[in-house]
Formats: structure tokens, sequence, C-alpha cells
């Protein structure tokens, strides 16, 4: 039971959209009640027993009670009209984010676009929303049924690429749950006019070379004497009018870089991929750069350009281009050459000028070994091992950068006891392209022959003097 005023109001009959009023002989009036069929029905005319429309019925009233009553008929029938209404707006803009305000635009060659549909319930009850066509996109619901509260408001967007001008209509339609009422039809309209610009997809491919990987090199040629490691940088422009968001990228030498690489590259934007390889000969290779724009199956499509490369990509439609650049890496021969002068002396930390010396009456000595290498060819030789004969290894994979015309020494110390002559092998070049190698003699002799031999001549001697003085003394005495 619900209460207007001072009156009692039967829920149902204002669902069936009347009620019974019946003045009975008495100076107060009040409604008789009768059953409920349509709670939404009853709510909404509730909320209307307090709107201007319904407070101003002479049916409902409240009457003023007085010492003479008014003058009373039999019966009064109300009859309540419950029609849904709604205001409905169609808008289209380029910013997928928001709803425009306004549903006429203009816009320069192809391009996405997006539709708002916007409605409020005006009405004094809830609605059921059945039915939003649109001309060009179909159902927007998508079978959807929403429900749309007194005062309540709701909006739903689509976007498109368009490439001609495009007018959408669109219908919408609302019904009142558990009643008989007619179903709210509101439409609208939509207009996109595309000045014609040609659809131009359209990149520019720039392949350079260099020996840093953590750039992209600004030559398209290098010059590597004996080979060594070169990286390929691939930059790509799109000069188009047309976003490209698949790409695929093949070298010549180095095979596919890039397969179905999904990357947005805008009109006027640029992007580069990087690839490293080791070369050991002149080589020249090229790369071709395939960039794509594919739609959305969603999206609806107007093709109105012939020629521009369109064709099926996974049941898509796509527009493709495609650029190709080269570049060159000249790898000379490398002649590597190196010198080796082996030194000994007894001097520590210092290279002597001999390959030769004599240790005189000594049991053992502290000798110096020096190493110097020279690089006489023309390529920079980076790896070194040293091996002695006596001494063993010295060096064994020793980077050091030793560019043509280039000296360096290495100094070891021995401690000998007797006469020693060994050699040493250097070897010199780059990892797993080219090497020299150079040998070198020292000797270390001990003499102990020139001490022995000068005693005993003394001895020899002495005794001769001593021999020759005892015959004078003994021909003095005779």
């Amino acid at each position: 039971m619900l209460y207007l005023g001072s009156r009692a109001v039967s829920k149902s009959s204002l669902a069936q959209g009347r009620c019974v009023v019946s003045r009975p002989q008495s100076s107060t009036r009040h409604v008789t009640p009768v059953r409920l069929l349509s709670p939404l029905l009853s709510l909404a005319v509730l909320a209307g027993a307090v709107a201007p429309a319904a407070a101003q019925s002479p049916s409902l009233r409240p009457v003023r009670r007085a010492g003479i009553a008014p003058p009373v008929a039999a019966s009064d029938f109300i009859t309540f009209t419950l029609t849904p209404t709604a205001l409905f707006t169609k808008t289209v803009g380029t910013d997928p984010g928001s709803c425009a305000n306004t549903n006429v635009i203009t816009i320069t060659g192809p391009g996405y676009v997006t539709y708002c549909y916007a409605v409020t319930n005006t009405g004094l009850i809830t609605v059921v929303l059945q039915d939003l066509i649109d001309s060009e996109l179909g159902d927007i619901l998508g079978g959807n049924e929403p429900t749309l509260g007194v005062g309540a408001s709701m909006f739903l967007t689509q976007s498109a690429w368009l490439t001609q001008t495009t007018v959408n209509q669109v219908s919408l339609m609302a019904t009142l749950p558990l009643t008989q009422t007619p179903p709210l039809t509101l439409t609208n309209a939509a207009t996109v006019t595309v000045v014609p610009l040609g659809l131009i997809p359209s990149i520019a491919l720039t392949k350079t070379v260099g020996t840093d990987p953590a750039t992209c090199a600004a030559s398209k040629a290098i010059t590597l004497v004996g080979g060594g490691d070169v990286t390929y940088c691939y930059t790509v422009v799109n000069t188009g009018n047309l976003t490209l968001n698949l790409h695929d990228l093949d070298d010549t030498n180095l095979g596919q870089i890039l397969q179905s690489y999904y990357y947005t590259l805008t009109p006027g934007a640029s992007t580069f991929v990087t690839a490293s390889a080791f070369l050991t000969q002149t080589t020249v290779n090229g790369a071709t750069w395939v960039a794509t724009n594919a739609v959305s199956p969603t999206i609806f499509l107007t093709i109105s350009s012939p020629g521009l490369g369109v064709h099926a990509l996974n049941g898509t439609l796509a527009f493709t281009t495609s650029a190709t650049d080269y570049a060159t890496a000249t790898v000379l021969t490398a002649h590597p050459s190196i010198v080796l002068t082996k030194t000994v002396g007894t001097d520590p930390g210092v290279c002597a000028g001999t390959g030769t010396i004599t240790v005189v009456n000594q049991a053992h000595a502290d000798v110096y070994y020096c190493y110097q290498v020279l690089n006489t060819g023309d390529v920079t030789l980076s790896v070194h091992d040293l091996v002695d004969s006596e001494l063993g290894t010295l060096l064994s994979g020793f980077s050091y950068d030793l560019p043509p015309g280039g000296s360096t020494n290495f100094i070891q110390g021995a401690a000998l006891t007797q006469t020693t002559a060994n050699t040493a092998t250097w070897t010199a070049g780059l990892a797993g392209i080219a090497s020299a190698s150079a040998g070198g003699l020292a000797t270390v002799d001990f003499d102990y022959v020139n001490v022995a031999v000068l005693s005993r001549s003394g001895l020899a001697l002495l005794l001769l003097v001593v021999a020759g003085a005892g015959l004078v003394l003994l021909r003095r005495y005779v």
C-alpha cells in the first residue's frame, strides 16, 4: 500500500494505469485499495506522485476538511499514461578516449574515427535498451540489453577506419519491463567527410656498417685488415601517410632478422635494428625491409583507392610496402710479420745489447733474457705466445695490440750454473685470422779454462826460473 499525502493508493491500480476514487457521504475522501501487479510501475508512479504533473492532478490533491462537503459523485476514474522518454545523441570525433561534442567532422585522407552513443533516461520509470543499430557498423549492443534507471545515463563508443565520406544512421529502441507499453524508438546520425588523400604506404631504408656494436655507424662501407667483427644497422623511416605495424627484415648474408614483428611506426617516425657478424672476406650484402598496415577485422573499412598494394593478410585487409639498401665491408688480405731479437745480460730490468755473454771464474750467475718483438707486417697483432727452449712457456694467449711498426719486449730472469744456449719463439696474430712467428738465440758461456791455463803456465815459468837460478848458482860454486 502506498500513501500519497493523506490517502492510501493501491499499487495495482497505479500499475494498471488507473485508480478508482470513491467519495462517500463524509467530509473526508479516501482511495479504495486494489491488488498490485507491477512493482516497477508503482515505484515510477510513487516517484511521479511527488512530480509536478502528478501532484497537480485534481483527483489526487488532498481535500481540505470543511464544514460543508463538496458535491459527491458515485465514482471518479483517473488514468495515468506511463510513457518512456529518453535523450539520445550520437557524436563522432578522432579521440578514441573520449566522446566528441559534435556529430559532423572532416578528416584529411583515410583515418580512424570514434563514434559515441549516449542515452539518458528522462522518464519516470526504468527502461531496457533492446536495440542500438548503426547503419554502417551494425548491432552496437551485440545482443546485450542493459537496464537504465530513472535519471541514469550511459554511453558506448565504436571506432572505425574510414577512407571516404560516411553518414551513419542509428536507431535506439527502449522498452518498459512487464508492460504492454509501446517501445520508445529514437534515431540520430553522424557525418564524417573524408577529404580525398591517396593511401600511400611508403618507407625508406638505410643500411650502415661499423665496428661499434653499441651504436649505428654513419658509413655504408668500411675496410678491415685481416677481418673482424662488424655491426650492421638498419634504419627505417615511414615516409607514407599510413601507420605501419607489422615488419619483416631479411639480409642477404645474415638471413631473416625480423619476422612478423609488431611495432607501431607512425607516419614520419623511424626506428632501427642492429645485427653483428664476424667477417674474414670482403662482403657486400643487401637488406629488404617489408612494412605492413594490418587492419583489424573488427573495424569497418571501405577501400576506394585502387592500385595501392592492398591484399588479404590472415583474413584481414593490409597495405604493404618495402625498401632495400646495401652496405659493404671490405676485408683486405693480412700480411702478419714479426722479428724477434733475444739478448742476455746481468743487469735486471734492462734489455742488454748482446746475445752472448761469458761468465768467468764463477760457479753460477744470475742472467736476464730480453725478448724484443717488432711488427714488420701490415696488420695489428693482438694475441701473443712466447716459448723458450730452456725456460718453457713464458706467454700464452697474452692480449696486447701491437700495431704495424710497433715493438714491445719481455724480460725473464734465470739462474745458470753452466754454459747455456737457448732459443725462443714468439707467435703473434689476430684470433682466428693470421699469425707470424720469429725465433731468437742467446748464449751464456761459463769459462774456467783460461784461469786453469794461466795457473799451469805460471807454475811452469816459476819452476823454469827456479831451475835456471839453481843452475847459475851451481856453476858459480863449482
